[in-house]
């Protein structure tokens, strides 16, 4: 699998079955044709030899399409405790491609070569990046501002926003919470979420913090983050 742009050029990062609250078959409305999935997150989470054992990674997520592993990692311990399952290992070092890494769960220490973890995700039926990335395609991680042109853009900005209750309303993102006027999020969009609800119930949902008020936001914003990197 060699996915070249344009298209398709944002691939939500998957974590589990799901980008956010948004599963296989709305990724799949929504246009998404390629995802990602994190390998080192695997790794230290679950364990490859179990992915593997659970049928790779197409089992696992219920993603039937192309699959581009990457391998994030942090650069210092979590912030806090309670975002412990959100948050990056450290690095401690790395030498001849071989990771040294402390996980944010419980403190251990894990070793992990680069080259081992490319061969993990091509079993467990993913294309790891630095491969795409050496057929000359750019693979980069999108965390914000303007999409970098021409790269393929691992991103999980549309669920991280949705998660603080913020939506993309066409320049900038916006707090549901003070969005005041009435209303689709943004005129003339084609999301699930502008077609059922205004403004105003979106806000009630979220007030009443109900789960539907991030998958709508998440919704959302995956659409327009598409229209905006792929044109």
């Amino acid at each position: 699998m060699r996915p070249i742009p344009p298209p398709p050029r944002l691939l939500p990062l998957l974590a589990g079955s799901a980008a956010g609250s948004l599963g296989p078959e709305d990724l799949a409305e929504i246009g998404i044709s390629v995802a990602a999935v994190d390998i080192v997150e695997l790794a230290v989470g679950l364990g490859l030899d179990r992915v593997e054992r659970l049928g790779g990674l197409a089992r696992l997520t219920g993603w039937e399409g192309p699959l581009v592993a990457v391998a994030r990692t942090g650069s210092g311990p979590p912030a806090a405790t309670g975002w412990r399952a959100r948050e990056l290992p450290e690095v401690l070092s790395e030498s001849d491609g071989i990771l040294e890494l402390r996980s944010a769960l419980d403190g251990s220490t894990i070793s992990l070569a680069r080259r081992d973890l490319a061969d993990w995700a091509r079993r467990l039926g993913a294309e790891p990046a630095m491969s795409v990335a050496g057929e000359g395609v750019e693979v980069l991680e999108w965390e914000g501002g303007e999409p970098p042109p021409g790269a393929l853009l691992v991103s999980s900005l549309a669920q991280e926003r949705a998660r603080e209750g913020r939506f993309w309303d066409g320049s900038a993102w916006a707090e549901l919470a003070i969005a005041a006027a009435a209303g689709s999020l943004v005129d003339g969009c084609g999301c699930r979420a502008c077609a059922v609800a205004d403004r105003g119930y979106l806000e009630h949902l979220w007030a009443m913090r109900e789960i539907t008020a991030e998958h709508l936001l998440g919704w959302h914003n995956l659409y327009q983050l598409r229209q905006m990197v792929e044109g």
